[in-house]
Parts: structure tokens; C-alpha cells; sequence
């Protein structure tokens, strides 16, 4: 597979030099190329450009970008926001120079192109020069679930961990149903947008299951990540592989609750040894009713088997539709 990649890139690589311009994906915004002129301000152009920014039409017709500040960086790249000096829409730029292993990048690329849901951030397209690549995705001005919690205090309402819940489920359901999973699922990788709309984001370390359900590969965040994922266990199915997410997810909402990440008092070599070798899940915080915590144990299961899929948990009391609007 890897030759297979390799030699492709070579070869568009190779047609670039011939033709003397740059390939472009064809169902990509229009060429922008991977430099951009100087560096703006997003704080203070991104209110006087609001609806701009909101609109999908907008941000996949660029003709020119305006790099802006950086707003993430993740193992493979960079992220900064890019407006469109015409209309003043925006899109999220992530840069990944200097490729050694474009089979890593090419896996991504093929999973958010093909997803398409209110919950999973969209993706615009990409080019290529030489070694280098940009992906083109929505941007979400507000930022990520961590920022926002840590905006509020440091702790959500349990009205809003409900309804985010529920948001990050429908995702994940989605994201099944493709054979995709996410693998490092935490507040970092979670975008919420200015109308609380909650957006999965950064697929990154995403294992595509269409031809293996192997687990040696990639490793999540200590904290947030399964057993299994840490000991780099093989699943006997997809649905084995799926159940990463939902531990991950007990997780998620543990930050919400307290504003720390499970096990917050642990070094992250700690944590993964209280997980991977002593199969302990993280504790879970007293202030959550009675129907949070169990939702949570079922989260927290210790093999795969133990966890209930996306779909099911979408039907737990804790995420009963009246409780779901704020």
C-alpha cells in the first residue's frame, strides 16, 4: 500500500515539474497555493464578516486567501484560519510540509471526503506540491469543546454535557456506519460552533476498517484512550474497534463535568499504566445524577464487548429527548 501511495505522489510530483504548474483536486476550491500573503488578525475581522464566514457557498469558491493566525497544530500539521480578502469568508488551512509517509496523509484526505454530517466538520478539498499538502476544512470561530468548557468556568450545566452527548453520539454513529473510527476522540478534537452545534474534527490518527480491524498502529491520548488501544490489542471485529470511541467518549463528558481530564491527578505515563495494565477506569465525578454516572460505567467497560454501541447509548436515560434542550 505504501509503494502503491508512493508512487502515485512521485508521479503527480513528476507531472508538476512537466507542466510547470501545480495539480489540482477537481472537486477542491480553486488553487490558492501553499503560500499566503501576510498574516491577519482573525479577532478582529471575524464579527465584521459573520455571515460571510457562515456561508458553505462562500468558503469553497476562494480565489485568493489571506493566511491568518495559527489556531491548532496536531501530530501531522498546522492549522491556521484563512479568509478570503472578497468576501470575507473563512476556512480552516491545515499545512502539512514536508511529507516523509503520504500514505498517513492520504488515509485522512480519503476519510474526510467522504463524510458528510451536521456533527463532522466539512472538508472543502486539498492540493499538493511536491511534499507538501493543504487541507481545506470548515472553520469554526468559536473553537474547540476544551476551550469552551474552560470558558465557562471550567465545568458545564448537565443540560449542555446532555446535549453535547447526544451531538457527539449522532457523529459517531455516523462515523460507524462508514467503517471509520475515530480513535482520538477528546474535548481537543471536538469543535462547538457559535450556535452550540458540536463538531468532530481532526481524523488524524482515524483507522479506516475497509480491509483490516488491526489496532498496532496508532495510539490516542492516555487519558482519553481504551485498554485496548493502549495495549495495542487486535480487535476480533469492527464493532470490537468501534468501542475505542465510546470509552473515549466517558471521557469527554468527564471534562465537561469538571473541567480536568480523567485522571487529572496522574502523570500520563500514570494513566496509562492505571488503564492499560490495571484495567481501571477513570473515576467517575460525584456532582453527575445518578442516570450520568451509569452511562458513564458503560462507557467505562473494560473489554470492548462491555461497551454498548454508539446507536444504543443514543437511547440511555440520561439522554431522555426532555432533557436535552437548554
Amino acid at each position: 500500500m505504501f509503494t502503491l501511495i508512493y508512487n502515485i505522489a512521485k508521479r503527480a510530483r513528476e507531472r508538476k515539474e512537466e507542466s510547470g504548474h501545480k495539480k489540482r483536486d477537481p472537486t477542491s476550491i480553486p488553487y490558492i497555493g501553499i503560500l499566503f500573503t501576510p498574516m491577519f488578525d482573525v479577532n478582529k475581522v471575524k464579527k465584521k464578516n459573520a455571515a460571510a464566514a457562515n456561508s458553505t457557498s462562500e468558503s469553497t469558491n476562494f480565489s485568493k486567501l489571506e493566511k491568518g493566525e495559527r489556531i491548532g497544530a496536531g501530530a501531522f500539521g498546522t492549522v491556521y484560519v484563512a479568509r478570503n480578502r472578497k468576501t470575507g469568508a473563512f476556512c480552516a488551512v491545515k499545512e502539512l510540509k514536508d511529507i516523509d509517509k503520504p500514505e498517513s496523509i492520504q488515509k485522512e484526505i480519503k476519510i474526510l471526503s467522504q463524510l458528510e454530517h451536521p456533527n463532522i466538520v466539512k472538508y472543502y478539498g486539498h492540493e499538493e506540491d511536491g511534499n507538501n499538502i493543504s487541507l481545506y476544512m470548515e472553520f469554526i470561530e468559536t473553537g474547540s469543546l476544551k476551550k469552551y468548557v474552560s470558558k465557562r468556568g471550567g465545568a458545564l450545566h448537565e443540560t449542555l454535557i446532555r446535549k453535547f452527548t447526544a451531538q457527539i453520539l449522532a457523529g459517531l454513529v455516523y462515523l460507524h456506519s462508514k467503517r471509520v473510527v475515530h480513535r482520538d476522540l477528546k474535548p481537543d478534537n471536538i469543535l462547538v460552533d457559535s450556535q452550540d452545534i458540536i463538531k468532530l474534527v481532526d481524523f488524524g490518527l482515524s483507522k479506516h476498517l475497509a480491509k483490516s480491524v488491526d489496532n498496532h498502529s496508532k495510539l490516542g491520548t492516555p487519558y482519553f484512550a481504551a485498554p485496548e488501544v493502549l495495549r495495542k490489542e487486535e480487535y476480533n471485529s469492527s464493532e470490537e474497534a468501534y468501542a475505542a470511541d465510546i470509552w473515549s467518549l466517558g471521557g469527554v463528558i468527564i471534562e465537561m463535568c469538571s473541567g480536568k481530564h480523567p485522571w487529572p491527578d496522574h502523570e500520563p505515563h500514570q494513566a496509562f499504566y492505571k488503564v492499560s495494565v490495571t484495567n481501571q477506569p477513570p473515576p467517575i465525578p460525584d456532582e453527575l445524577c445518578e442516570d450520568g454516572k451509569d452511562f458513564l460505567k458503560q462507557c467505562f467497560g473494560i473489554t470492548p464487548a462491555d461497551r454498548p454501541s454508539a446507536e444504543i447509548l443514543q437511547n440511555h436515560p440520561f439522554l431522555k429527548p426532555q432533557n436535552l434542550s437548554c
